[in-house]
């Protein structure tokens, strides 16, 4: 059985990370998986893999994107901005925040959805250190001691680390995860993604309930006979039925009559 561990490489200015991040969150609870969150430079790993910034994309490429946005939104029922305020951004100092929670062992999931949702709904500018600060005290932390640990080489340091590790591995966009050392990009792709964990690792826990009970159900229905009627409409099963007490109450009956 391959190991419960999933590397999730993302930006904290992507609109399908943001789309896709509580999906896959909560399909990696489920699978009792381990998420290796992977914040890493999106502009770095297109250079090398023929991806583009938005302005510099093809008019038919951006106006399907905005398409796509959209059609999502509507599907997922999500709120999200198709033209915010700041947008494209640099969200350097943003993945540094959630690499400095990561490491004093807080609630990165939280304060990465927050980010997320700071641009693509609420109209904020995660290139402010001040709009960060805030964001992280918006989610329970000290949001001056996480910013001041942004400088922190050993932060910067990993971000780097996680950035080459994508452009080694094959990573082109985000978000991407990788399990069992399969590449899986877009949040398009979370329901492929989940096919291959059930292959690999089962059918959750409270899927398996769900389909065991449907299953007994199902046996038990087959299982139960239906009694059925005599010329009377009376289920025969009810006649005595076949226990020492009912076949000396019939035999009774049969005395009477004669």
């Amino acid at each position: 059985m391959a190991e419960k561990i999933i590397d999730y490489f993302d930006s904290m200015s992507s609109p399908w990370t943001y789309l896709g991040h509580l999906r896959f969150m909560d399909l990696a609870r489920r699978f009792g998986l381990t998420v290796r969150h992977k914040p890493m430079d999106l502009l770095k790993v297109w250079s090398v893999s023929g991806g583009l910034p938005l302005k510099q994309r093809a008019q038919q490429r951006q106006a399907y994107r905005h398409q796509e946005l959209r059609r999502w939104r509507e599907l997922l029922g999500v709120p999200c901005n198709l033209e915010p305020a700041f947008h494209p951004v640099a969200d350097r100092r943003a993945c540094y925040l959630v690499i400095a929670a990561m490491r004093q062992g807080l609630d990165w999931n939280k304060l990465s959805y927050a980010l997320l949702r700071a641009v693509w709904v609420e109209d904020r500018n995660i290139a402010d250190h001040a709009t960060l600060a805030a964001i992280a005290n918006e989610s329970g932390m000290n949001g001056t001691v996480l910013l001041a640990a942004t400088n922190d080489p050993a932060v910067q340091a990993e971000y780097e680390a996680n950035t080459e590790e994508a452009m080694r591995i094959g990573v082109f966009g985000a978000p991407a995860y990788v399990f069992d050392g399969e590449l899986f990009w877009g949040q398009d792709r979370l329901q492929m993604l989940e096919w291959r964990l059930t292959q690999k690792l089962g059918a959750p826990a409270a899927a398996r309930t769900r389909a065991g009970g449907a299953r007994s159900a199902k046996a038990q229905r087959r299982g139960t006979p239906r009694a059925r009627p005599d010329r009377r409409g009376v289920p025969r099963r009810s006649r005595g039925g076949s226990s020492a007490r009912g076949r000396a109450r019939m035999r009774k009956q049969r005395s009477r009559a004669r």
